[in-house]
């Protein structure tokens, strides 16, 4: 397993990122938390895609 550190501005340039990298568990960091619904929907998504992967 290897994981990695993802660092945006918001949580969909951190979900770009997550798709386009190849660690299996993420630590999100964001430069700002303006948008605490899009953090909650970035997380519902980054836990149906572990769960998917089994």
């Amino acid at each position: 397993m290897i994981a990695g550190v993802v660092t945006a501005k918001n949580p969909e340039e951190a979900l770009e990122k997550i798709k386009t990298s190849k660690f299996d568990l993420y630590e999100v960091r964001l430069d700002s938390f303006e948008s605490f619904e899009g953090l909650e929907v970035l997380g519902n998504i980054l836990k149906s895609s572990s769960s998917r992967r089994g």
